[in-house]
């Protein structure tokens, strides 16, 4: 499934580009200058976009996009820190709360677009089992 659009569409002028791999991975595609042109992908466990998409509808996007680097913050399955002012390293942690050694630097807008697709879907699902339910 393409969480990008519905309906899998997709504007030139979207620079992310969210896609389901399988029930339990998506795809983050940033497109750095627009489409078409150079991009950057992450493949990101759901569970950990999950969690890095509500940090950021809870409270990353508060952040101002001009403040500096900051300490890492623990939010559920992910350590979380800013790097600069347009850039966010999430990590996934293990069981036991051990940071991964590699993460995922998602420039802001990605890490935006991702917190909307997520939560469309989510609102799409729950919309589906109320009517499929009845």
């Amino acid at each position: 499934m393409d969480y990008a659009r519905p309906g899998g569409q997709h504007k030139l002028t979207d620079k992310t580009e969210i896609i389901q791999v399988d029930e339990h991975v998506v795809e983050v595609c940033y497109f750095d200058e627009g489409r078409p042109g150079k991009y950057r992908c992450w493949k990101i466990p759901l569970h950990e976009a999950r969690d890095i998409a509500q940090w950021w509808a809870e409270s990353g996007s508060e952040i101002e996009p001009g403040r500096k680097a900051s300490v890492e913050q623990r939010f559920r399955s992910v350590l979380i820190s800013l790097l600069g002012a347009t850039e966010i390293y999430a990590r996934g942690c293990d069981q036991l709360g051990r940071p991964a050694i590699t993460g995922y630097l998602l420039p802001r807008d990605a890490v935006d677009r991702l917190s909307e697709r997520l939560a469309e879907r989510d609102a799409a699902t729950v919309a589906t089992s109320d009517v499929a339910g009845g």
